[in-house]
C-alpha cells in the first residue's frame, strides 16, 4: 500500500464517519458487538470490503469504519472511530487509538 493510497481511504473513512454520525442514533444501539452495515466498494480505483460495526458496554459505546482490501493474511485494513461521551459529545479516534483498545 502507498501512502496515497492510505491517503485516499482515511479521506473515505473520515466522510462515511461524518455522514454515519448525522444519521445515526448512537444511543440507540444494541450491547455487545454488532455489524451495523457490511459492503464492498470502490476506492480509488480499488476494491474494498466497508465495515461499520460497533461494540456497546455499559462503560463504553465504540462505532468503527473500516475498509479491509486483500485476503486474510496480507490483508490491509484502515480504520477510523468514534467514541460516544457522556455528555452527548463524540471523541474521533485515529488507528493508533483503536489499536490501543484491541482493535483490529
Amino acid at each position: 500500500m502507498t501512502r496515497k493510497d492510505k491517503s485516499i481511504c482515511v479521506q473515505h473513512l473520515t466522510e462515511l464517519r461524518k455522514r454515519w454520525l448525522a444519521k445515526n442514533d448512537m444511543f440507540r444501539l444494541d450491547d455487545g458487538w454488532n455489524t451495523l452495515s457490511d459492503q464492498r466498494v470502490q476506492i480509488g480505483g480499488r476494491e474494498y470490503r466497508e465495515y461499520v460495526w460497533s461494540q456497546k458496554t455499559p462503560d463504553q459505546t465504540l462505532i468503527v469504519f473500516e475498509v479491509v482490501r486483500g485476503a486474510f493474511l496480507g490483508s490491509v485494513h484502515y480504520c477510523l472511530g468514534a467514541e460516544l461521551l457522556q455528555d452527548g459529545a463524540f471523541r474521533f479516534l485515529v488507528d493508533k487509538d483503536l489499536w490501543e483498545q484491541g482493535v483490529p
